[in-house]
């Protein structure tokens, strides 16, 4: 499965999700300015919980995901992208 959000883009493909900011910005904020040194990868048995915030016409939506480290990942999306990542969030909360 492939989505493309905000200045990111994700696969997953029922095992892992591998997330890669875009742009430089991007990857700081997915990953953060000490652990920025490529893409996220996540295994799926380490999410313990997904949250989606719906995109609005007026702000763009999330995708947090929480993982057993007690780490919590956001993946922004906007609202023509909101199909795609609440088909991701299904997935992964199964």
């Amino acid at each position: 499965m492939h989505a493309r959000g905000y200045m990111l883009e994700v696969e997953y493909d029922g095992h892992t999700l591998t997330a890669t900011g875009t742009t430089k910005a991007s990857q700081v904020a997915l990953r953060g300015q000490q652990r920025n040194d490529g893409p996220l990868v996540l295994r799926r048995e380490d999410i313990t919980q997904v949250d989606v915030k719906p995109a609005s016409m007026l702000t763009n939506g999330h995708l947090a995901l929480h993982t057993t480290g007690g780490d919590r990942y956001v993946l922004h999306f906007r609202r023509k992208q909101a199909d795609d990542f609440t088909e991701l969030a299904a997935a992964l909360s199964a």
